[in-house]
């Protein structure tokens, strides 16, 4: 038996309470283990709204699949065997804001800056101050459809 651990701390910088946090994090905790077959929880920063540490794990018989599973749950990458970034010339995170829009869904890019512009981009979520937690499931459902056909085009 092989077990894959992994912690991620995630910074939501547009929430400005614990109640949308935890929408947020809530609605996150479930698609992840859906898509990806692993267990996973909030498991530090409970308190403090605007982080959230995320705990994911994996069992397998085989070391190679507990990892890769826990590598698909938290990155978007190239090339998965050596990890290389998506390269900035392609625009990733503008081409799914558009796809975004085009299903209805507003969010704005911000791409890196400094020594390494390149190395990635950011899709910025500010969802309104009162939202149900339907609405944050369709939010999030919307994103990860529209991130998975920009990616897989």
């Amino acid at each position: 038996m092989h077990v894959g651990v992994c912690y991620l701390t995630l910074r939501l910088p547009e929430n400005h309470s614990l109640k949308g946090k935890r929408q947020v994090v809530r609605s996150l905790l479930a698609r992840l283990g859906n898509e990806f077959n692993v267990s996973v929880a909030e498991v530090d920063e409970q308190d403090v709204w605007q982080l959230a540490g995320i705990g994911i794990c994996c069992v397998s018989n085989s070391t190679q699949h507990a990892r890769q599973q826990l590598q698909a749950a938290v990155e978007f990458v190239e090339d998965r065997p050596t990890k290389k970034n998506l390269p900035g010339e392609r625009k990733v995170a503008p081409r799914i804001q558009a796809e975004m829009m085009k299903r209805g869904l507003v969010t704005r890019t911000l791409r890196a800056a400094g020594p390494h512009p390149a190395l990635g981009d950011a899709v910025l979520f500010a969802p309104p101050l009162v939202i149900t937690e339907k609405e944050i499931d369709q939010l999030v459902n919307t994103a990860w459809d529209a991130a998975k056909a920009v990616l897989s085009a």
